[in-house]
């Protein structure tokens, strides 16, 4: 499928969700006479409005995404709907706040200059009661959103080696520190082998890691695991590869994937830049 199909395809389901809103809009005028026949437009017109733009997602921004990952990505699989395992997120440390529920979105495999890769969009969630007053009501809270990265390496160590800037989740025997006073003030190191966290956080290392916090602009989550992967999510508040309401042309939309995963693979390069 060429730029010239997405195109139309795009202007088609853009008038297709413009129908939509005046279905919608409809409804709204009748709820000022009518509120029973009313609620049936509204109703229409927001499904037929998140159809369209679910199937932009599977067709445009799939067939986009597939095209910008397969020039830097080898061995590609793509899966809008995957994502890493409950268990697994759940299994390793990297010191997120308490959370109750995850979702998972366009999951990615393949090979990236030698490393095996993998990541997706992860949301983490925590239901929260709130009381006011004499009533209570129950909020679903986005406590950590973004991209969820997985990477292999060649270093061999007992006990996972975690860096965050955020160290209230963590015991704090467990707390490690460099000869850096700056880099301590900033960053939070917890092993429970001294041994391992130095193999690991060396004076390059720690140059590597100032660099990718401020690449990145939002905190972000370390962990050198013992499974011979290093886990990194970052949290932006962005799920990536999603089309927005207003795309028009599969190029900017291309343009814009292409920016989003470039911004990705400098912080995986930063990271690989730390064993060398």
């Amino acid at each position: 499928m060429d730029e010239r199909d997405l195109n139309e395809i795009i202007a088609k389901e853009n008038k297709n969700k413009l129908m939509a809103l005046g279905i919608a809009a409809l409804g709204l005028v009748f709820m000022l006479f009518h509120p029973i026949l009313g609620i049936p437009f509204i109703i229409a017109g927001a499904v037929l409005f998140f159809l369209s733009q679910s199937r932009l997602s599977k067709i445009v921004g799939r067939t986009v995404a597939l095209k910008v990952l397969s020039r830097h990505i080898e061995d590609l699989s793509f899966d809008q709907e995957g994502g890493f395992s409950d268990e697994l997120i759940d299994s390793v440390y990297m010191g997120f706040p308490a959370y109750d529920s995850i979702k998972c979105g366009d999951h990615i495999k393949g090979r990236y200059k030698g490393r095996d890769l993998e990541l997706c969009d992860l949301e983490l969630t925590e239901t929260r009661v709130v009381k006011s007053g004499k009533t209570t009501r129950t909020e679903h809270v986005t406590v950590f959103q973004g991209p969820y990265v997985c990477i292999t390496y060649d270093k061999e160590i007992n006990d996972p080696v975690t860096v965050t800037e955020n160290g209230s989740f963590f015991n704090r025997d467990n707390l490690v520190k460099t000869e850096s006073e700056e880099f301590n003030r900033r960053f939070k190191i917890y092993c429970s082998s001294e041994h391992d966290a130095f193999y690991i956080i060396t004076p390059h290392m720690m140059e590597r890691i100032e660099e990718i916090y401020e690449r990145a602009e939002h905190e972000i989550f370390l962990n050198f695991c013992n499974d011979g992967h290093i886990y990194m999510a970052v949290d932006n508040r962005h799920d990536s590869f999603e089309l927005s309401l207003m795309d028009k042309e599969a190029g900017s939309i291309e343009d814009r994937f292409e920016k989003e995963l470039q911004y990705l693979l400098s912080l995986i390069d930063e990271l690989s830049e730390g064993f060398r």
